[in-house]
């Protein structure tokens, strides 16, 4: 079951506190092809220039990753990561804000200015 708010507000910052260890591993073995190990976007859009297509949130990153973007490559999670595992890959994303990546891709979507 997919946390409230206030639970992911809370496993964000625990997982600060990890260094986004949990997550990282995840992006780097099944979102990194796509979006960089840098964040910096290929296939996919870039993480690091805090701009989304689907929302900015901890929620709207999480359910994503979960759900996946019809008429994309992007393919849900679900079917391969509990949602705890989910949560912790939607952190990492999360903490790409602050990642300088050289040569990214300009921004695609809403820059989001919440949190």
């Amino acid at each position: 079951k997919p946390s409230t708010p206030e639970q992911l507000a809370t496993g964000f910052a625990a997982a600060k506190a990890e260094g986004f260890s949990k997550g990282k591993k995840i992006y780097d073995t099944r979102c990194a092809a796509c979006h960089r190990a840098d964040g910096g976007g290929s296939i996919g859009p870039a993480f690091t220039d805090n701009c989304y297509k689907h929302g900015g949130t901890l929620t709207e990153l999480a359910k994503a990753v979960r759900e996946g973007v019809p008429g994309t490559a992007m393919a849900p999670m679900k079917y391969e990561y509990s949602f705890p595992e989910i949560e912790q890959a939607a952190f990492y994303v999360r903490s790409l804000r602050e990642v300088k990546a050289e040569n990214a891709k300009p921004c695609e979507g809403d820059p989001y200015t919440g949190e």
